[in-house]
């Protein structure tokens, strides 16, 4: 008898994030449908087209054989008949028929490309945003955080120890292009400065 294991549930954050994934999965596959989609129907926009233009040029063969059949006819020479005219118009008016289809249809289709690319992009940027969250409640992340603030204090207090022992004569800061140059006063200077008994810079 085999023994069933219950799969741990995933964090909140890592559960949303898995659900973003998914959806953002969806809109591509949606997406990329209604791109193959739209050029099937582009590609059927050319063929209607080449046949509308077939089918101009069948009608006014069509017109013109009919005329020579007529005065040949007139002189006792006529041969085969020809296509008839009317046939050779409603093929056209299949062909204008078949064309302002596939032209409606890719313009639809143009509309819903551009609605699921924005879909997707939004999906896309929910990802972004579910892995941000991820990361900010990873511990690896948070005790970085802490020790970012933790450095950025104590930088704080050895700026102001500088500016302390500055304003004493200790030292000297000398701006500079990329920041300022600390360097030590003269040892008489800071004698002279210094002759008080002595205090920490945070008790000035």
């Amino acid at each position: 008898m085999g023994i069933l294991t219950k799969r741990a549930a995933l964090p909140p954050e890592r559960a949303i994030l898995a659900s973003a994934i998914d959806r953002h999965a969806e809109c591509q596959k949606k997406h990329s449908a209604a791109l193959a989609a739209l050029e099937k129907a582009q590609s059927a926009v050319w063929e209607a087209t080449a046949h509308q233009t077939a089918a101009e040029r069948a009608l006014a063969t069509a017109r013109e054989e009919a005329s020579l059949h007529l005065v040949a006819a007139a002189a006792g020479m006529a041969g085969p008949a020809p296509k008839p005219i009317r046939e050779a118009r409603n093929d056209l008016v299949d062909a204008e028929d078949s064309l302002s289809i596939a032209r409606e249809t890719c313009t639809l289709l143009e509309r819903e490309v551009a609605r699921l690319a924005s879909d997707e992009g939004i999906a896309q940027r929910q990802v972004s945003d579910a892995a941000l969250d991820v990361l900010r409640a990873s511990q690896a992340v948070v005790d970085l955080i802490a020790d970012v603030e933790r450095l950025q204090r104590e930088l704080a207090d050895k700026g102001n120890a500088l500016i302390w022992l500055a304003q004493k004569g200790a030292l000297r800061l000398d701006p500079v292009k990329d920041g300022l140059s600390i360097s030590p006063a003269p040892a008489l200077l800071i004698l002279s400065r210094l002759n008080s008994p002595f205090v920490t810079w945070r008790q000035m």
